[in-house]
C-alpha cells in the first residue's frame, strides 16, 4: 500500500522535501502577516526582504520551495539570521500551531491528489486565513478606542480539523480544516464565529470510495459546515 502524497508525475515525496516545503510555506506565512507593516518596522522590513528573495531565487520556474532550498544552500547564514528574530520565531510557532498537523497528514494519506496541488491549496488557504486577520484588526481599531494589534487578531484565530474519510482499506483519504474568527460588530465587540476559510486535502485513490467520519471533537461550526 502506497502510503503519502506523490508528485503529479507519480514519483515519492521524501521526507526531506516536505522540510523544505515546510520553511518555504513558513517564509510565505511570514509575509501575509507582515506586508502590512512593511516600512513601519525594520526587522518586518528585513524578514520581508529576505523571505521574498528566497522564495523567488534562482530560475523563474523553479517551484518555490526548490527556490528556498536553493537559496539556503547558498546564504544559510541570512536565512538563520531573519529565523532567529523574536517576530519570526513567535509567527514560525503560529505557523506550525495552524498548519504543522497537515505536512504530517500529507505523509499519511492513500490519495490520488498531487502534492503540487495542496501546494496551491495550502496558500490560498494562507492568504484566505491572513486577509480575515488584518481585516478584524482593522475594523476592530476602526471601531473602538484602542487599537488591535496583529498579536491579538492572530490569538483569536481558531483552526481545527473538521472532516475526515476514510477509503475502503481503512487509510486516511481526505481531511478538511477550518479557521475562523470572530465577528467585528458595528461597536467594534466581538461575536460569534465569521465565514469559514477552509482547506480541503486528499481525494480517494482511484476505484474507492471513502467512508467518513466525525472526528472525536465535533464542534458546532463543524457540523455546520458540514451540512452544506
Amino acid at each position: 500500500m502506497v502510503m503519502g502524497m506523490l508528485h503529479i508525475n507519480g514519483s515519492d515525496v521524501s521526507p526531506h522535501e516536505i522540510q523544505e516545503r515546510k520553511l518555504a510555506d513558513e517564509l510565505v506565512w511570514f509575509g501575509r502577516l507582515l506586508e502590512h507593516h512593511a516600512g513601519t518596522d525594520p526587522n518586518a522590513d528585513r524578514i520581508l526582504d529576505v523571505s521574498d528573495t528566497a522564495l523567488h531565487y534562482g530560475h523563474r520556474k523553479r517551484p518555490y520551495w526548490k527556490s528556498v532550498e536553493a537559496f539556503e544552500a547558498k546564504h544559510r547564514r541570512e536565512l538563520d539570521a531573519i529565523l532567529r528574530l523574536d517576530i519570526s520565531q513567535i509567527l514560525a510557532s503560529d505557523f506550525h500551531t495552524r498548519f504543522g498537523q497537515l505536512f504530517l497528514i500529507t505523509q499519511e494519506m492513500s490519495t490520488d491528489e498531487p502534492i503540487e496541488q495542496f501546494d496551491v491549496d495550502l496558500r490560498r488557504y494562507q492568504e484566505e486565513i491572513a486577509r480575515m486577520i488584518h481585516e478584524l484588526k482593522h475594523l476592530v481599531s476602526e471601531r473602538t478606542p484602542e487599537p488591535m494589534t496583529l498579536k491579538q487578531a492572530r490569538g483569536l484565530e481558531q483552526s481545527n480539523i473538521i472532516a475526515r474519510a476514510w477509503d475502503q482499506d481503512h487509510q486516511l483519504a481526505l481531511v478538511k480544516q477550518a479557521t475562523t474568527l470572530p465577528v467585528v460588530e458595528s461597536d467594534g465587540t466581538l461575536n460569534g464565529h465569521s465565514k469559514a476559510a477552509i482547506l480541503e486535502v486528499g481525494i480517494p485513490r482511484r476505484g474507492q470510495k471513502p467512508e467518513t467520519a466525525m472526528p472525536s471533537r465535533w464542534s458546532p461550526i463543524a457540523s455546520l459546515l458540514a451540512s452544506k
